[in-house]
This record gives structure tokens, sequence and C-alpha cells, in this order.
């Protein structure tokens, strides 16, 4: 595993994207924990364990205004 920390990248990125099972990376990093995520039709049971909620969409686009603390305004 990475000794990096994903969710400080994420706090500071444009956007944070990923493309079929990538998105079990965000999840497991816990970048998906109760959103919507497309995967690959196979690796759906494993992104739903790791928190994310898979859907058969081919684009889940998510929006998040940040304040000054970095915490998320859905």
């Amino acid at each position: 595993m990475c000794d990096h920390d994903d969710d400080k990248v994420h706090e500071t990125s444009l956007y944070t994207t990923s493309v079929c099972t990538g998105s079990l990376l965000l999840a497991a990093a816990g970048l998906l924990n109760g959103l919507e995520a497309a995967t690959h039709w196979n690796a759906f049971d494993l992104l739903a364990s790791l928190g994310a909620k898979p859907v058969k969409a081919r684009v889940v686009q998510q929006v998040f205004l940040w304040d000054e603390t970095l915490n998320p305004k859905c």
C-alpha cells in the first residue's frame, strides 16, 4: 500500500476522479463513504463493502462546495 495521505491530496485537488475499478482505490481511501460511484459490474460487491453505493451508470458526478476549514458543504 502507499504510505501517503490520499485524503490530504483530495482536500486540495480541484478534481478527484477515477476510471472503472479505480473507484475501488478511492473507496479504500475512504473518499467515497456513503457516496454513489460507478465501477465495473464485477466489482459492485467489493465497492459496496468499501463503503460506497455502487450504481449502474457510466458516469457519476458529485459536486461539493468547501468552506474555509475544508469541510464539505453539499
